[in-house]
Order: C-alpha cells, then sequence, then structure tokens
C-alpha cells in the first residue's frame, strides 16, 4: 500500500511530467492518443514498482521507459501493418444465412 506522501508525490511527478512526457511521445508516434496511453502506461508501471526513486531519477526513468514504450509500439505497429498488406480480408466470398422464419 502506498502512503499519502507516495502518492502527494507521484501526482506532483504526474503533473510535472506528463506534458513534456507526450510531447516526447508524440514525435515518436505521431499519433496524439496513442502518445497519451503509451506515457500513461509508463507512469503505471512505475507505480507499480513501488521502489523508492527520487524526483530526478524518477524523470529520467519516465524518459527512458517512454522512449522503450514507443519503440516497441512502432516495431510491434510495422509487424501489423505489414501483415495488413501481405493479407488483405476480402469477405466479399461470405454469404449471411438467411432465416426462413423471418
Amino acid at each position: 500500500m502506498h502512503s499519502e506522501s507516495k502518492r502527494y508525490d507521484f501526482e506532483r511527478l504526474y503533473i510535472d511530467c506528463q506534458p513534456r512526457l507526450t510531447a516526447y511521445a508524440l514525435r515518436f508516434v505521431n499519433n496524439p492518443i496513442e502518445a497519451q496511453d503509451l506515457v500513461h502506461d509508463c507512469f503505471m508501471a512505475l507505480w507499480d514498482r513501488q521502489a523508492p526513486l527520487d524526483p530526478e531519477e524518477a524523470r529520467m526513468l519516465l524518459f527512458a521507459m517512454t522512449r522503450n514504450r514507443c519503440l516497441n509500439y512502432l516495431k510491434h505497429k510495422s509487424i501489423v501493418d505489414k501483415y495488413t498488406i501481405s493479407c488483405p480480408v476480402s469477405y466479399t466470398h461470405l454469404t449471411l444465412p438467411t432465416n426462413s422464419l423471418v
């Protein structure tokens, strides 16, 4: 369980760093919603660590975590895009079942 002082320190860290981290992530992913989600994931991971960090160390860690999550996101996106382009799905051959009771 986190103490109130840790919660307050974390809230201050979030308020101070979230806008800069989101702008940093946006430079990688070029999508504001994805950038915000990735930054939130980093804050959640930091919160879950429950390790005591001084504010400067936490900031450096958050920037590294954000960079790594962005790079992982881009790698995954390129695989999905490659698969989507190479295997287009066509539903034109499918027919919906007809219900004779209607």
